[in-house]
This record gives C-alpha cells, sequence and structure tokens, in this order.
C-alpha cells in the first residue's frame, strides 16, 4: 500500500507541475539567465568549444540543451519546456523522498505543493534538481525494509555522477553523506558494505562514461577534469569570504549584499519580503541542528540507523545549497533554489519530532513550519524573480523574434526587447558576432547572432581573478570590430562600483572611439555600431 501510494501521489504531482506551468510556460523573455543558456547551447550546437566559453556550471547542463536543440530544434520553447520538466522532475523526486523519509504521504504532499507552487528559479533548476536526484536514492536506501539493495547503492552512485556534472559542488556534499549512510549499515551488516561499496561506485563510473567519453573524443577532457578539481576551492572561498562578509573572493565575483536582519519586522513590505525568506531557513536549520544533537547519542547507542540516516539526509539536503545563497547570493531567486533541500530537512525535522520523547511546546516546531512555508508561498507566488506563476504578473504582450522566441511579456519588456532587436537585427547579419555587456546574451540569442567575448556573465569581481580582462577584451573587440556592442548600467551587484560603465569605463570608452553611431534604449542600455571598413583598429 505504501508504495502503491507513493506511485499514485508521484503521478499526481507530475500531472499538477504540468498543467500549473503550462500556465505560464511562455511567459517572459529573460535575456539574462535563460538566454545564457540558450546561447551556450547555441554556441555549442554551432562548433564552438565549450572551452572557449566561461561555463558557469557543469558541462552536462549544456550538453543536454545543445541535445535537445539538435533533436527539436533551435527555439526558446524548448529551453522553457527543459527548465520546467527539470522543475517537474524534482517535484515527483521530493514527494517520493518525503514519503519514504516521514512515512506520511499527508507530509510529503503538503511540503511538495509548496515547493510546486513556488518552484525554483528556473534557468538555475539544475540546483533542486542535482539535491533530489541524491536526496530521493539515498533515501531508498535508509527506507528500504530489510536493508538497502544493490540497485539502491548503484542509484546514489549514477545520482553522485550527475552531480559532479552539472555541478560538482553538490557532487562532493552528498558523497560525504553516502559515506556516513555506507558506515551506518558497516555498523549493522559489517558484510554487505563491500557491497553496497562497490555497487555505488559500479553506478557513478557508469553514469560518469557517456559525457567523459565526450569530452576526451571533443577535446574538453582537461575542462571537466578541471571543473571536477576546482570547486572545492570555490567552496572553500566562498566560505571564508562570506563568513568574512567580503562581497568576493578568488574565482567568485562580487556577492550581493545580505538584507539587513532586522528589516523581518520592517514596516517597509520590500525590506519584508528580502529579509523574511533568507533568514528563516537559518531558524529552521539551527532548531533541527539542536534537535538532532539532543537526540543522538541516544540514537546511536540504540542503534536506530534509519533516524540517524535521515538526520543525515535532511541536514544534508538544506546544506547543499546554502552556502550559495546565504553567503554570496542572499536574493529571493537563489532562496527559491535552495527551498527543495530545505524542504526535505524540515519534512524529516517534523516526523522526527512527532517521534521523539525530547522534551517540546507541542506545537512549536509544526508551527514554525506551518508558518515558514505559507510565508515562503505568499511572498513567491506574487514574485517574477522565482519560478512561480508570479512570472506572468502584468506581461500580456506578445513578442517574437528569431530561435522560436514566441512569449508574453510586460509593455515596458516589449518596448526594450522589440528596440534591441531591430538594432541588432538592422545593423548586423545572423551568425555574425556581437558583444552584450555585462549579462544580456538572450539579445545575442533571439537574432541568432554569436557571441564575441567567452564571458557571458561579467562583474567588477572579475578583475580579482584576471586583472588583465580588460586590456585584452578592448584589444579583442578592436581586433574583430563587432559591428553591435551592448551595454548596460545595470548594478550587478546592488553597488555604483558593479555597474560595467564605472568599473568598465575603459572598455566604454574604446567603443565608443570605435563606433560610427549609437542609440540609448530603455532599461539602462546603449547600443553602439561600428563599422568594420572604417572603424580605427
Amino acid at each position: 500500500m505504501r508504495g502503491a501510494a507513493q506511485g499514485y501521489g508521484g503521478a499526481a504531482v507530475l500531472l499538477a507541475s504540468a498543467i500549473y506551468y503550462s500556465l505560464y510556460l511562455r511567459s517572459g523573455f529573460g535575456y539574462t539567465d535563460d538566454g545564457s543558456f540558450a546561447q551556450i547551447c547555441y554556441e555549442l550546437l554551432n562548433g564552438r568549444a565549450p572551452q572557449d566559453m566561461a561555463l558557469g556550471y557543469g558541462i552536462l547542463w549544456f550538453k543536454l540543451g545543445e541535445a535537445l536543440f539538435s533533436i527539436f530544434g533551435v527555439s526558446f520553447t524548448v529551453v522553457k519546456l527543459f527548465f520546467f520538466a527539470c522543475i517537474a522532475l524534482t517535484n515527483v523526486l521530493l514527494f517520493d523522498a518525503l514519503s519514504r523519509l516521514t512515512r506520511d504521504w499527508r507530509i510529503a504532499a503538503i511540503i511538495t505543493l509548496v515547493i510546486l507552487l513556488v518552484p525554483a528559479f528556473p534557468a538555475t533548476s539544475f540546483y533542486g534538481l542535482c539535491v533530489m536526484l541524491n536526496v530521493a536514492a539515498q533515501a531508498r536506501m535508509i527506507a528500504r525494509d530489510g536493508g538497502a539493495t544493490r540497485l539502491d547503492a548503484g542509484l546514489a552512485g549514477a545520482a553522485l555522477a550527475l552531480s559532479f556534472q552539472i555541478r560538482p559542488d553538490f557532487g562532493y556534499v552528498f558523497a560525504a553523506a553516502l559515506i556516513v549512510l555506507l558506515g551506518l549499515v558497516h555498523r549493522s551488516a559489517p558484510q554487505r558494505t563491500r557491497e553496497l561499496a562497490t555497487a555505488a561506485g559500479t553506478g557513478f563510473v557508469a553514469a560518469s562514461l557517456p559525457l567523459t567519453v565526450a569530452a576526451l573524443a571533443g577535446g574538453y577532457g582537461g575542462l571537466l577534469l578541471h571543473q571536477y578539481l576546482d570547486y572545492p576551492r570555490l567552496m572553500i572561498g566562498a566560505l571564508l569570504n562570506g563568513v568574512s562578509g567580503s562581497q568576493g573572493g578568488p574565482g567568485l565575483g562580487a556577492g550581493l549584499a545580505r538584507p539587513r536582519a532586522s528589516w523581518i519586522f520592517s514596516a517597509e513590505a520590500d525590506h519584508r519580503a528580502a529579509a523574511i525568506p533568507v533568514y528563516l531557513p537559518v531558524v529552521g536549520m539551527a532548531a533541527f541542528a539542536v534537535f538532532t544533537l539532543t537526540k543522538l547519542r541516544r540514537d546511536f547507542i540504540a542503534r536506530n540507523d534509519k533516524a540517524l540516516g535521515a538526520a543525515v539526509i535532511g541536514l544534508t539536503a538544506a546544506l547543499a545549497a546554502f552556502p550559495h545563497y546565504f553567503l554570496f547570493r542572499p536574493d529571493l531567486p537563489h532562496v527559491a533554489n535552495f527551498m527543495p533541500g530545505y524542504a526535505v530537512m524540515i519534512g524529516v525535522f517534523l516526523r522526527q519530532v512527532l517521534d521523539s520523547s525530547v522534551s517540546l511546546p507541542r506545537y512549536a516546531v509544526p508551527g514554525f513550519i506551518a508558518v515558514h512555508l505559507a510565508l515562503y508561498a505568499w511572498i513567491g507566488l506574487g514574485s517574477e524573480v522565482t519560478g512561480s506563476i508570479g512570472l506572468a504578473k502584468g506581461r500580456d504582450v506578445r513578442f517574437t523574434a528569431r530561435n522560436g522566441v514566441d512569449v508574453r511579456v510586460a509593455p515596458t519588456e516589449n518596448e526594450l526587447l522589440t528596440r534591441v532587436r531591430d538594432a541588432i537585427e538592422q545593423n548586423s547579419q545572423p551568425g555574425e558576432p556581437i558583444v552584450c555587456l555585462p549579462y544580456c546574451p538572450g539579445f545575442a540569442f533571439m537574432t541568432s547572432r554569436r557571441m564575441l567575448l567567452r564571458n557571458f556573465y561579467i562583474d567588477d569581481g572579475i578583475l580579482a581573478t584576471e586583472p588583465d580582462w580588460l586590456e585584452r577584451t578592448i584589444a579583442q573587440t578592436k581586433t574583430s570590430r563587432p559591428k553591435v556592442v551592448l551595454v548596460s548600467d545595470w548594478a550587478v551587484n546592488g553597488t555604483e562600483n558593479s555597474r560595467f560603465t564605472v568599473w568598465a569605463a575603459a572598455y566604454v570608452d574604446a567603443v565608443k572611439a570605435m563606433a560610427r553611431d549609437s542609440v540609448v534604449l530603455p532599461g539602462g542600455f546603449t547600443a553602439y555600431f561600428v563599422d568594420p571598413q572604417t572603424a580605427n583598429p
């Protein structure tokens, strides 16, 4: 019966996800994150080497997009369908994992519903997907009556491999959790440890093999290895700089400033909406950690390995994406990426409180969880920066462009996109390279242009890792003379110094000297037009 309930529940979650997300699938055109993914996949499809682009995430994420383009054609609709398919799969895996860890489909359904309604930021939906692939696989290992099977361990190893290929830091985090779970198995059944470890290793190798072979054949095996090995340094740098309050660090770029904790009680609705999602998870994680520590010794002595394993999975699920949102990007889109893992933790927390004899006010934990989920749903449903239906708010004007861009946008967005599209189309040809700075590669995608520079995203943190970036980029632009250079004065990290027109003023001046003409566009954009025949080198 439990298995049937999980199966029917998972099907219901999938159906609800498909119906809900179809209501606003065509809402908005993200020329930043959505456009970056689409353009990288488009460049790969057209033969650009992965090492010729500064990929912000693991290669597999973009190779999946390239494969979809090669099968279904280059289309922004394909991109959006891919994002929401990842989100829907995340929802199904969340329900499955919570059903196993809480042994209560009602708890699983309620928590999953909130995450379904306010899902991850679509363009980075791999955060929740990577977390839930690992959580669901590891939950099978500890929830199985009679002990984990080789298939369970093999699936856990495969989930790790996919994580390493998409976002290696999740691979490292869940590898540690898997080692702990195997340690619990060894304590109760030492003869099975080697069997399960071998199965996990086999699953890891099998899932790693396709991309590894493709990387070696395609000449980017070194890049794949570099991504695996470089992430520990990035993780440590993020932790050190985040804890110290620094807004940047080696290889990290500049970070956003955290909202003040006092804003939770602010009279300003915008302040409350910024602070509540950032700080309430900290309270929940701290409470879960304290609660777990109070019963850790008791569970260990009693050999209550299922409770110990569930606690390990719950805490790991929440910790996996916590540093990135809290220490580096403390805003609602990144909180939404973090929430699927956090939802696992609060489900485990609720179950263990209900099962425990530890003295607690009866409704303290359930009440906190209910309030937290309600506030997250209230804030997220009305927001345009999560993956919720808030994306459709005010977007009722149709906009079309090349590469299957056929979306509904707000009137102000339509004016910007139309004028940008026309400026690019009238001053360059499809397939020609253009420049889009600091972060608007979607403009190249919607006009079927290529990106000249290898960095699709740029902020002032680049100078910490590449001090000669400005000089090299100016020289490359002068040599290549792209016909269109788009520049925005957006304060990427919320500070005046993070405006490209401020920290990269030398580049803007160089482009102005080359340009035969320019036009000011809505939203702080300026388009510069260069005539290759008459421009100065």
